[in-house]
């Protein structure tokens, strides 16, 4: 037993001086792990380019804005009576620069007028086709003329529904045209499309017009019912001067034998005159009688015909008339009708107007006392 621990203390001795708590041998030092690497970051990835800005395109130029096209009208599809420049050109008229609300108050003006008192009307011609014509006169009082079966006045014209185109100044006077659809002024017959068409001229105290009535259209009518006419304001009385007087002015009319669809409209220079006043007789001269599309002289059945007159008519409460030749045979150049019906108008006998038939055409006139 005493063996057993001896062995044990002795082995356990030696044990101690084999691990280095004796003796001179220095214990080794702990070795501490290397820390683990630190991951290398991932790189970060280029920035892609920044793509180069397309040129912006250049812009297309504006195209020059279209004019407006001028306005059609309120009847387009009417063709006008005149073509307005060439008119003037023809007669040496000037420009007359009215808007047509300024043409239609103008005419409006008169026939609205509380001093307008007198509506005269011609003879009315119906110029039926591929058949007789018929030539109807016209009996007027006041503002009311009595045709065929119909009454006609001022309001029948519909002055305001018109559509208007100032045409020129001549003589001292305004023109204009105008058109419109509606109501026949007269007509016989009836028909889906009435078509009417004037060309007139106005003063201050009296507006004087052409008027064809087209019962189907202008450009295929079956019938046309054409006749001039005026009203105004008349004097009612002779001008009460001494001495004399003389008016100018200007007459329209409209050649039957050529039809009025065939815009055949004539002009000519008027002067009337009053040779003494306390006797007062009416002198009327047309001269200068031209068509107004052509400037050409009006021939009727081969003849020229350059001047009309009436002459020592007489003169009571401010109007003077003279009528020859049958109505019925208006068209007999050998015999020819020649009829006038005229009116003093204003308060101060400043102007004169009526309407006349002279061979084939029918008119209506208008003057101004030249001194005034």
């Amino acid at each position: 037993m005493h063996k057993l621990i001896f062995l044990f203390a002795l082995s356990l001795a030696f044990l101690l001086s084999g691990c280095g708590n004796g003796g001179d041998t220095k214990p080794e030092p702990m070795v501490e792990p290397e820390p683990e690497p630190e991951p290398e970051p991932e790189p970060e990835p280029e920035p892609e380019p920044e793509p180069e800005p397309e040129p912006e395109p250049e812009p297309e130029p504006e195209p020059d804005p279209e004019p407006e096209p001028e306005p059609m009208g309120t009847f387009p599809d009417i063709e006008w009576a005149l073509d307005a420049d060439q008119t003037t050109t023809n007669i040496g008229g000037a420009a007359l620069d009215l808007t047509e609300d300024q043409v239609r108050d103008a005419i409006t003006g008169i026939a609205d007028s509380p001093d307008t008192d007198t509506y005269l009307t011609s003879t009315l011609a119906l110029l039926v086709t591929g058949d007789d014509d018929i030539f109807t006169a016209s009996e007027c009082e006041g503002l009311e003329c009595a045709a065929l079966t119909q009454t006609i006045g001022i309001a029948d014209h519909d002055l305001a529904g018109n559509e208007y185109q100032a045409v020129m100044t001549y003589g001292g006077i305004s023109f204009a045209q105008s058109r419109r659809t509606g109501e026949a002024i007269p007509i016989v017959g009836k028909s889906e499309t009435t078509e009417v068409l004037t060309y007139g001229g106005w003063l201050e105290h009296h507006y004087f017009g052409v008027q064809a009535t087209f019962d189907g259209n202008t450009e295929d009518p079956s019938q046309v019912a054409v006749f001039s006419f005026t009203f105004g304001n008349a004097s009612g009385s002779n001008p009460d001067d001494s001495g004399s007087g003389t008016w100018n002015g200007v007459a329209i009319g409209v050649n039957l034998l050529e039809r009025f669809e065939d815009r055949s409209l004539l002009t000519a220079d008027v002067t009337i005159s009053i040779a003494d006043f306390l006797n007062p007789t009416v002198d009327v001269l047309f001269d200068s009688i031209r068509d107004l599309r052509t400037g050409d002289p009006l021939v009727v059945s081969g003849l020229t015909i350059s001047s009309a007159s009436w002459d020592d008519l007489d003169l009571n409460n401010g109007s003077f008339s003279e009528e020859l030749g049958d109505v019925e045979d208006a068209l007999n150049t050998a015999d020819p009708r020649k009829r006038i019906e005229g009116r003093f108008y204003g308060p101060g006998h400043e102007e004169v107007g009526g309407i006349f038939e002279y061979a084939s055409v029918v008119g209506s006139f208008g003057a101004r006392r030249d001194d005034q």
